[in-house]
Formats: structure tokens, sequence, C-alpha cells
């Protein structure tokens, strides 16, 4: 008789390269010149439900739930504007507001929290505040100020077509295991800088 491990997973938007690239390079700075090196142990991503915990013999179930969920959203654009900071020790990118973003976060949230909230701990949370997070907990209270007056002006400008979403999983560290196509077609590369 197999026992079912418990796995943890989230729904994240993983942005394309060069965005992919450039992130990860500021939690590269933020960890030489500011000491906080937490941030470099998760992939860049815009979270759509928050870590949760469910038996890893439901991650067949997680991925057609995921593909299925996404075919009711069509592709659309995140415009990355420049740095936020939560709590005084969040540092993140910070995209646009978005409709069609907070209509995905929402519909996947209430989908996913009536699927599977018998077998899960944790995911859905219940405000979104969409960022890409670049330094958190282990930035100091002096370190999170000259952080913030290096990057509170910093002129930081992108923007990328979302047509996929990615499922991820906690191994040793995150990993992506399976991407749903929004609208069911086929995915598009499209990555431009603006403004």
């Amino acid at each position: 008789m197999s026992i079912d491990r418990p796995g943890i997973y989230m729904f994240a938007i993983v942005p394309p390269e060069p965005i992919y690239s450039e992130i990860q390079d500021f939690k590269a700075h933020f960890a030489t010149e500011y000491k906080a090196r937490k941030a470099l142990n998760k992939p860049a991503h815009i979270t759509l439900i928050p870590p949760f915990e469910i038996a890893t013999n439901k991650e067949t179930e997680l991925i057609s739930f995921s593909k299925s969920a996404c075919t009711n959203y069509s592709p659309f654009e995140i415009l990355l504007d420049g740095f936020g900071e939560f709590h005084q020790g969040v540092i993140y990118s910070k995209p646009l507001a978005n409709e069609e973003l907070s209509k995905l976060q929402k519909g996947l949230s209430k989908s996913f929290a009536s699927r599977f909230r018998k077998t899960n701990k944790a995911g859905a949370s219940s405000g979104f505040h969409p960022h890409i997070t670049i330094a958190y907990s282990d930035l100091s209270r002096t370190m999170f100020d000259l952080a913030w007056r290096e990057f509170e002006h910093k002129l930081y400008r992108r923007r990328f077509m979302l047509d996929h979403i990615c499922l991820m999983r906690h191994y040793a560290k995150w990993t992506t295991i399976g991407e749903s196509i929004l609208g069911g077609g086929t995915q598009i590369d499209e990555l431009s800088l603006f403004g």
C-alpha cells in the first residue's frame, strides 16, 4: 500500500525572458548589496494561488484543473512599472492595475477552493496584490531604508503577453511541473519594453 505524501504547490505567472533574468539580477543585487538572500530561493513570479499542501496523488488532478480553468480566459498584456514595497521589508517589481489579471486570479481561486477545499491546507487567500518580490523577510530595517531609497524612483518598465500560467511544486526548490495555456490555444512569445 502506497502512502500519499503531501506536496507543496502554487499557481503562478512566471515572466518570460529576458524579464525573468532581469528580476533574478535584482534579487542578486539585494543579496550582495543589502544582505537579503531569501528571495533568491524562489523563481521570479506573480502568485495567483499561494502555496498550499495537497497529497501528491492529486498532482494529475491539479494539472487537469489548471488546463480546464484556463480555457475560460484569453491571453492579455501585463505591464510592469517601477517598484513598490510592503510592510517595511518587502520590495517588489510592480505590475500596473489590470482587470484581466484580477479576473483570472479571482476565478482561478474560486474554482480551486470549490474543487479542492477539503483536500488542501492553505492556498486561496483573501486579498490579491500582484507583485514580483525581489527582497523580503531577511531585509533588515536599516537595509530596507537604504534599498528603498535606491529603488523607489528607479525606472523599470516592461510588458509581456500572458498566455499561460504555471503549476509549481516545491521539492528542494520551486519547479514548474505544468503550464496551462489561456484560452486553450498555443503559446505566444511576445515581449517588449514600453515607456
